[in-house]
């Protein structure tokens, strides 16, 4: 099993007992501080476990049609030209699953911030968001993208909304920035994570706009793409 992009791990923990004990786990992550927690979780699940360092695109390290399961957990709009090579690692009776947002994710943020750059009184370079990113593959282009390498597909939508209650939208704030590297272009990342004007003026505005409602909706709608060759 490989899991591209695989973070903390967490995909690997709900597996447990849908693959055979004693499988190798395979996670390929650019971030090396991610290995400790992934090889933790694939312990726990029973597996073996292997954390390879760099790009997504390390998978051709990978024998041809030697997985049973790839996993892209949040993380194929990063990577779809490499559709091929995931093809070509996985068995013929293999699965490959693709979690993905909806292009339409978090638009009321992106649609308030520039209200919010001008509450700042802020010069912000351009582009502002990352849109090029989630074009790349999501829940509306999924499909048609997959069936290039793909025979049998199965898309399942989820339609969710993430609520922040007015007494709890610091969550919020936490929540986009975790996010930011799939929101914002690389241009402004470090003026907003080092702008503390800019970090209060963000939530001074989501609370104005949120006083009414008493909470502040952000959509998170998702698909799950089961894909077999």
């Amino acid at each position: 099993m490989v899991d591209l992009g695989c973070g903390f791990g967490k995909s690997i923990s709900n597996l447990n007992g849908t693959i055979p004990n004693g499988s190798e786990c395979i996670g390929i992550d650019k971030l090396e501080n991610n290995k400790k927690y992934f090889l933790k979780e694939v312990s726990a699940a029973g597996f073996e476990g292997k954390f390879l360092i760099g790009s997504a695109e390390r998978i051709t390290e990978v024998e041809n049609q030697s997985c049973q399961l790839i996993i892209a957990n949040y993380s194929l709009y990063f990577f779809p030209d490499i559709l091929h090579a995931i093809r070509k690692a996985l068995k013929d009776n293999g699965y490959f699953i693709v979690i993905t947002h909806s292009k339409n994710q978090i638009q009321e943020f992106f649609a308030d911030f520039e209200h919010i750059i001008q509450s700042a009184g802020m010069d912000i370079p351009k582009p502002i968001f990352k849109k090029q990113l989630q074009n790349q593959f999501n829940s509306e282009n999924g499909e048609e993208i997959l069936a290039r390498y793909f025979t049998r597909i199965i898309s399942t939508d989820y339609k969710n909304d993430l609520r922040f209650p007015y007494q709890h939208l610091s969550k919020c704030a936490y929540y986009l920035n975790f996010k930011r590297h799939t929101i914002f272009d690389e241009s402004i990342i470090n003026k907003l994570s080092n702008n503390k004007i800019l970090k209060k003026t963000i939530i001074n505005y989501i609370r104005k706009e949120s006083e009414i409602a008493g909470l502040y909706n952000l959509n998170k709608d998702d698909t799950i793409f089961h894909c077999r060759p």
